[in-house]
């Protein structure tokens, strides 16, 4: 009985651990679209301010779709 408790644990951690390493790969990756986003948008000759504005809104959107549809996906029973 203690065997079985302590493998749905470890099989729980498993499932929190890959869920949580998604969601900071999805984070990280939005971090270099808004890095990498500002810089192009002043390099085009956009006004700082403007492109900020711009790049955190599509950062915004991304992660919400990321976590919505990639990261906190509910398992399929079959």
């Amino acid at each position: 009985m203690l065997s079985t408790y302590l493998i749905q644990k470890a099989a729980g951690f498993k499932k929190v651990f890959y869920e949580l390493t998604k969601f900071f790969t999805a984070r990280l990756s939005t971090l270099v679209i808004e890095v990498f986003g500002v810089e192009l948008f002043i390099y085009l000759g956009m006004n700082a301010y403007l492109s900020k504005f711009i790049i955190q809104f599509v950062v915004l959107v991304a992660n919400y779709v990321i976590s919505k549809f990639l990261v906190f996906t509910k398992e399929k029973n079959n």
